[in-house]
C-alpha cells in the first residue's frame, strides 16, 4: 500500500516542479543583446557595454545604433567587438553623436571582407562610457535606436533575421569624495591648480581646479588604487598612489623655482631669472615668481633655495 501511494506521489510532485519552474527565453537566431558587468555606477565611473548577437547563419555584415543620454553618459569609445576578425574586416562606422542632449546616437557599421561568416553568440560592438556625476541618483536608458536600422546582412547583401535588444537601464550614483587640499610655495596672484585623481580606464578619473590653500573634492567611485596629481604653472608637480574614495585629508605643498616646466629647479631655471633680472617676466612668465611685475632677488631667492629639487614629489 505505502509503495503505492509512493508511486502516486512521485509523478504528482514532479509535475508541480516543472509547472512552478520560471520561464526562461532561449535567444533565438538575430536576437541582439546589451550587456554590461555592472547596472549600478557611481559619478565618474567608467562602464563597459556590449552589444551581442545570436548570429544567424550566414551573417557577414551589421549596422545598428543605439540611442542614449549625453548629458549622464559619455561615450568615450566605440569598438568593433572580438566577434570581427582585425585582418579581415571594414568598419564602415564606430562613433557617437556626443552632442549633450538627451538624445543622442551610437552608431556601428561592419562587414567582413573575406571567406567566411560570423557564428554562435558574439560580440558585435564594445563601448565605454563613462558616468556624468549626478547631484543624486538617477536613472538613464541606453535604447535600440533609429538613426541607423538595425539590419543583418549575408555575403550576398542580402537581409537576416535581426531582432532589436531590449533596453538596457543604467542606475547612477552620486559618486563618493577624495578630498584634501593644495598650497603654492608662490601663489603669486590667481596661479590655478590642477588636481586630478585617476583609476584604471574602466574605475574613473576626476579633475578640479582650485587656488592655492583652497580644498578641493574629487568625485571617484568607491574603491583603491588611485592616484591623486596636483599640477600648477612655476611649480614641481606632486603625486600620490594607493588612495581609495572616499578618504580625505590629501594635503600636499607644491615647490616653486620650475622656470621653464621640465618638472626640475636647476641652473637653466636660474638663468632664466638671471637673464630677466631687474626686468619684468617678458616671454618666460615664471621667472617672476610671486607676480609683482619684476624679476628680483625674492624670485631668485625662492628657486634657489628648492635648487636640485625635481617631480613629481612624493605627495604625503
Amino acid at each position: 500500500m505505502i509503495h503505492h501511494l509512493r508511486s502516486l506521489i512521485l509523478p504528482i510532485l514532479m509535475l508541480a516542479l516543472v509547472s512552478w519552474a520560471p520561464a526562461t527565453a532561449l535567444a533565438a537566431a538575430g536576437d541582439v543583446t546589451l550587456d554590461t558587468p555592472k547596472t549600478t555606477v557611481d559619478g565618474n565611473e567608467r562602464f563597459v557595454v556590449s552589444v551581442r548577437a545570436e548570429a544567424p547563419a550566414g551573417l557577414y555584415g551589421v549596422q545598428l545604433s543605439l540611442n542614449y543620454d549625453d548629458t549622464l553618459l559619455n561615450v568615450l569609445t566605440v569598438s568593433a567587438g572580438s566577434a570581427w576578425p582585425v585582418s579581415d574586416t571594414f568598419v564602415a562606422r564606430a562613433a557617437a553623436s556626443g552632442g549633450n542632449t538627451a538624445n543622442e546616437s551610437i552608431e556601428f557599421a561592419a562587414t567582413l571582407n573575406s571567406a567566411g561568416s560570423l557564428s554562435g553568440n558574439v560580440e558585435l560592438v564594445t563601448i565605454l562610457i563613462e558616468a556624468v556625476n549626478p547631484p543624486s541618483t538617477v536613472t538613464t536608458d541606453i535604447t535600440n535606436g533609429t538613426t541607423l536600422a538595425l539590419i543583418f546582412s549575408d555575403a550576398e547583401g542580402e537581409p537576416l533575421t535581426a531582432n532589436a535588444p531590449s533596453d538596457l537601464t543604467i542606475t547612477i550614483n552620486r559618486a563618493p569624495a577624495v578630498r584634501g587640499n593644495v598650497t603654492l610655495q608662490s601663489p603669486g596672484t590667481g596661479r590655478s591648480i590642477a588636481v586630478s585623481g585617476v583609476g584604471t580606464s574602466v574605475q574613473g578619473q576626476a579633475v578640479q581646479s582650485i587656488l592655492s590653500g583652497d580644498p578641493f573634492s574629487l568625485g571617484l567611485p568607491s574603491g583603491p588604487g588611485y592616484t591623486l596629481t596636483a599640477v600648477a604653472a612655476c611649480h614641481l608637480t606632486a603625486e600620490k598612489s594607493g588612495v581609495t574614495s572616499p578618504s580625505s585629508s590629501h594635503t600636499a605643498t607644491l615647490i616653486a623655482g620650475d622656470v621653464n616646466g621640465d618638472n626640475r629647479v636647476n641652473i637653466q631655471d636660474l638663468a632664466a631669472m638671471g637673464n630677466r633680472f631687474g626686468q619684468g617676466p617678458g616671454p618666460i612668465p615664471c621667472t617672476d615668481l610671486n607676480q609683482d611685475g619684476t624679476v628680483n632677488i625674492l624670485d631668485l631667492s625662492r628657486a634657489a633655495s628648492n635648487f636640485g629639487q625635481q617631480g613629481p614629489r612624493s605627495w604625503p
